[in-house]
Parts: C-alpha cells; sequence; structure tokens
C-alpha cells in the first residue's frame, strides 16, 4: 500500500478510531488524501445519512460506516486476501467516502456508492481488484 493510516499519526488507532480520525483529518484539509482527489439494507436512513454527510455531518459518516463497513471490509478480504491490507483500506477508504459525499450522485446506493469507494482504493493502492 503506497499510503496507510499509519502515515497519518494515527497509526496506534485501530478499526473505528482510524476511521474516524482519518474522516476528521479528510475534512481539515491534512493527511495522506486531502488532496488527492450491494445492498446492506436501511436505504432511506442511509441516503439520508448520506445527504447529512455530504452538508459535513460527521455523525451521519459514522452511521453510514456503522451501516456498510462490515460489507466493505469483505469486499476489501476478497480484493486483497490479507487481513490487515483489508482494514487498512477499510479506513482509506472512509476517509475517501468522507472527502467525495458531498458529490455522490443522487439516488445512487449508498453502499453501492462505498463500495465503488473501496474498489478505487485497493486499485489505486496496487492491491488486485
Amino acid at each position: 500500500m503506497t499510503t496507510s493510516a499509519t502515515s497519518s499519526g494515527l497509526g496506534h488507532l485501530t478499526g473505528e478510531d482510524r476511521a474516524t480520525g482519518l474522516i476528521a483529518a479528510a475534512s481539515t484539509g491534512s493527511g495522506p488524501h486531502a488532496s488527492a482527489s450491494a445492498s446492506g439494507g436501511g436505504g432511506e436512513v442511509l441516503a439520508s445519512a448520506a445527504t447529512a454527510a455530504a452538508s459535513g455531518d460527521r455523525a451521519a459518516m459514522m452511521q453510514i460506516y456503522d451501516h456498510t463497513a462490515p460489507t466493505a471490509l469483505n469486499l476489501l478480504r476478497a480484493l486483497t486476501d490479507q487481513e490487515q491490507t483489508a482494514q487498512d483500506l477499510l479506513v482509506v477508504t472512509f476517509a475517501e467516502c468522507w472527502r467525495q459525499a458531498a458529490r455522490r450522485r443522487p439516488g445512487m446506493s449508498v453502499t453501492a456508492w462505498v463500495l465503488s469507494i473501496a474498489v478505487a482504493t485497493a486499485r489505486v493502492t496496487g492491491q488486485r481488484a
């Protein structure tokens, strides 16, 4: 992986704490991706959360994370065959979701949006996808 949560100073954190930290870093213009530009249930709730996240609502982004992270992690595990790499990519995926929240295509499934970013993240970092 070319960039990681460790390079943002969050290497000592795990799981949700790292995702939260990278979301915060992306929203302040710092962190490794600040300048880079399925079915999960709860579609209506997730659509509302995505709208709120696009306006900068971190709690809404965490709601999206809670609903879609297990599916995204399973996808990343399948793409990488490496648990730690999949977990690292999950963190980067959600930092990128936070950064791109305002650009999500209206009407697109939130889960599909997250998974498309997960696949793109795996590709950009050189993982097989």
